[in-house]
């Protein structure tokens, strides 16, 4: 994939990989953000590739939308 998926799911991943309360809602906000400003530019995301890429990862079984865990939870 290109460039712009290749960001994109950097930007999953961090929501993803975030260990705090905080650090997750940063991330998903700077995700969001980010998948609008490609949305105003006349460039949106492919959302349904995020979750495509999480199952070739081995993540079938995870609840997910667009790539983000939706069963995340604060690490302890």
């Amino acid at each position: 994939m290109g460039a712009i998926h290749q960001k994109h799911m950097q930007l999953v991943d961090a929501v993803n990989e975030s260990k705090t309360e905080h650090e997750h809602l940063t991330a998903a906000l700077r995700l969001h953000a980010w998948r609008e400003g490609m949305s105003d530019a006349g460039r949106p995301v492919e959302l349904c590739h995020a979750d495509l890429e999480q199952f070739d990862r081995g993540f079938t079984e995870r609840p997910m939308c667009c790539g983000v865990f939706l069963d995340w939870e604060e690490s302890k």
